[in-house]
């Protein structure tokens, strides 16, 4: 059987039936995996094969509330999404490199610059729709005015 690094092109339909099993297994309702998810998919090498494809699936479902339907990047385990093109490692959340901060920076100050860029990406994500990117960011419309004002997110 050849390595699913040489049939990437393959990876939309093993996703799609790897979401009907788990969707079974695990009693969710989820229909399909975001743009954005696919194609980060398509860029790991997958020493696994497809029972590492299958592991991954499996834990993204695990991962997604009950509610939601589509896997995105952020329910995808880190280690697929945390590095660049190049190979440098970034922040798996944010996806701020660490040379970015700086070092002489509080806590806190990293902590908001890591909240204005992951909304900044949930907006876009969202085609910035504030209402949607509320509901994916689990908070309320008018938290997330409050700190697109706070952070001069435009």
């Amino acid at each position: 059987m050849p390595s699913l690094r040489e049939h990437k092109d393959d990876i939309d339909e093993l996703v799609e039936f790897m979401i009907k099993k788990y969707n079974q297994e695990y009693g969710r309702n989820v229909v399909s995996v975001s743009t954005d998810a696919i194609n980060t998919l398509k860029k790991y090498d997958w020493p696994g094969n497809i029972r590492e494809l299958e592991n991954y699936i499996g834990r993204a479902m695990i991962n997604i509330k009950m509610g939601e339907k589509i896997i995105d990047v952020f329910h995808l385990p880190p280690i697929l999404y945390d590095q660049t093109d190049n190979g440098e490692e970034v922040n798996s959340i944010s996806t701020l490199k660490y040379r970015e901060f700086d070092r002489n920076l509080k806590l806190s100050n990293v902590v908001e610059l890591t909240e204005k860029k992951f909304i900044e990406r949930v907006l876009k994500e969202n085609n910035y729709s504030r209402t949607m990117a509320a509901k994916s960011l689990g908070i309320s419309v008018r938290s997330l005015y409050y700190k697109i004002e706070k952070y001069g997110i435009k």
